[in-house]
């Protein structure tokens, strides 16, 4: 997974953080699950292209606007930038793909 950690490494360094302290620090915490959520999120996108699973422009776009509107991007952006990823994946694609 490149630089990131598995599943398995941030379940236990989130399990870690609370495991022998009753009050740990909420940001740890919350950092903690978003690398959960992220690792979680790559292994199944990851699993998808093993399952040569082929999404098209309107399955991409909305994937990058729910990554963005988790990231608290505002959403007239997140509108925007759907739009020109739809646009990008089809301008990409081979013809006929």
């Amino acid at each position: 997974m490149s630089d990131l950690s598995s599943v398995t490494q941030t379940r236990s360094a989130l399990a870690r953080l609370s495991a022998h302290n009753p009050n740990p620090d909420p940001d740890e915490i919350a950092a903690a699950r978003a690398s959960l959520a992220c690792a979680k999120l790559d292994n199944r996108l990851r699993e998808c292209a093993r399952d040569d699973v082929q999404l098209d422009d309107v399955h991409a776009g909305h994937l990058v606007g729910l990554l963005l509107s988790i990231c608290s991007v505002p959403g007239d952006d997140v509108i925007r930038i759907e739009k020109d990823v739809r646009a990008a994946v089809r301008a990409a694609r081979p013809t006929g793909a």
